[in-house]
């Protein structure tokens, strides 16, 4: 286990590290208001440690915390913004991987899409996926969390159990038909799979906005994560014994706001690395209150569902090996989800610069989804894989055509990559 651990961080170190060459070629980043109070643990903003129902009441907002139990016994929270008035349409937010609710929230109010839905009247849910900072509960007790058994998934059971259980549950507490549905990064990898393969899921869902999104992953302009896969990195955590996946700790909570305080340029090159370079669109001493709160943490298997993913270039499910796969699936090899099946309709905005969800892979994942429910395609140029989550100009250029699309307007098609 302390095998496992050391190289977690050691990888991290080297991430780090490599970023540093690229910090003297950093783009300008617009600077941060001066916080009006006083900065939480090692970071100048006020917002730093706060949790997503921190977030959301520092701004003036009210906020509530919901469970749900899924079909095989994992306890997620939601949280909720509700609505200015009764019978509001539900939109149901999806964070990515190593990412929670609060990532819909980061920023300040005119700034965060979730803030924003609720200025325009809708009643706003923020899903957490299992394995993350919020939904580490099962009804086997707290004890359970800590086996290898209560960390033996991937986003395969996030489509089968959670993402079912937390939109029903939505829909129930609030007496609607249907929802809206808004995934970033692993919350369209649910998205597509799960309402290509879940009929009575799908009929609830009205519109399904996929913000970078994810199906297939070829690796072919993320160098960090191709190597990862190619070096059985995750599977290699796995054999040491780990079993989560960065998860939130106390060391992370205070090193790395620390680290980005100290040297801002080089924690923006670190996610430029990572996951695309759009720092320009960034409020870099806004990076700490990021960095307090993510990696939020999920399962090595998880992470090795992708690695297969990349190296398979398939969208399907966890690969267990030839002999269980026969025992799971009845086949040596796992089933494909078909895209073709997605039964939603489906709006995409993507960025020219993401290196996780590429546009090579959108554009393999748009020629495979079903035509008719192909409704919209919006492409930034400018944008890495968290610019239409935490870019300041966001609420300019992403936001508004996804209100278009909500209050049924046909909004202006953007491209240009």
């Amino acid at each position: 286990m302390a095998l496992g651990t050391a190289l977690r961080v050691l990888g991290l170190l080297v991430l780090l590290g490599l970023c540093v060459k690229q910090t003297e070629s950093s783009a300008p980043l617009t600077p941060a208001p001066e916080s009006p109070t006083a900065p939480a643990s090692n970071c100048h903003e006020s917002d730093c440690g706060l949790d997503t129902l921190g977030l959301i009441r520092s701004k003036g907002y009210p906020a509530e915390k919901h469970q749900v139990t899924t079909a095989d016994g994992y306890i997620l929270t939601m949280h909720r913004i509700p609505p200015k008035s009764k019978g509001a349409s539900v939109v149901f937010l999806q964070h990515g991987l190593l990412d929670a609710s609060h990532t819909w929230v980061f920023n300040m109010p005119d700034q965060s899409l979730g803030f924003i839905l609720h200025d325009h009247g809708y009643d706003v849910w923020l899903g957490n996926s299992r394995g993350n900072t919020y939904s580490l509960g099962h009804v086997y007790g707290e004890d359970y969390v800590d086996t290898y058994d209560y960390w033996r998934f991937s986003w395969d059971e996030m489509v089968m159990y959670d993402l079912p259980a937390q939109l029903e549950f939505a829909l129930e507490a609030t007496g609607q038909e249907d929802l809206v549905y808004i995934g970033h990064s692993q919350g369209t990898v649910q998205g597509f799979a799960g309402f290509s393969s879940n009929e009575a899921l799908a009929k609830r869902v009205r519109l399904f906005v996929a913000i970078a999104p994810v199906a297939y992953v070829s690796g072919d302009t993320n160098i960090f994560f191709k190597a990862l896969a190619d070096l059985r990195f995750p599977e290699i955590l796995k054999l040491f014994g780990e079993k989560r996946f960065l998860p939130e700790t106390k060391l992370f909570e205070t090193l790395f706001p620390e680290i980005c305080r100290i040297g801002p340029d080089l924690c923006a090159n670190a996610l430029c690395f990572i996951v695309g370079c759009d720092m320009e669109n960034f409020n870099k001493t806004r990076i700490p209150v990021y960095v307090s709160a993510d990696p939020a943490g999920s399962s090595v298997q998880n992470v090795i569902h992708y690695a297969q993913e990349l190296r398979d270039g398939t969208f399907a499910r966890y690969d267990y090996g030839p002999v269980k796969n026969l025992l799971y699936y009845g086949s040596l090899h796992p089933p494909k989800y078909d895209l073709g099946k997605v039964m939603v309709d489906v709006a995409l905005f993507s960025g020219g610069r993401d290196v996780m969800g590429d546009p090579h892979d959108v554009g393999r994942l748009e020629d495979e989804l079903p035509k008719e429910h192909l409704i919209y395609t919006h492409v930034d140029p400018t944008y890495g894989h968290l610019g239409p989550m935490w870019g300041v100009n966001a609420h300019k250029t992403t936001y508004p055509p996804i209100l278009d699309l909500l209050a049924g307007r046909d909004p202006p098609q953007v491209s240009g990559v």
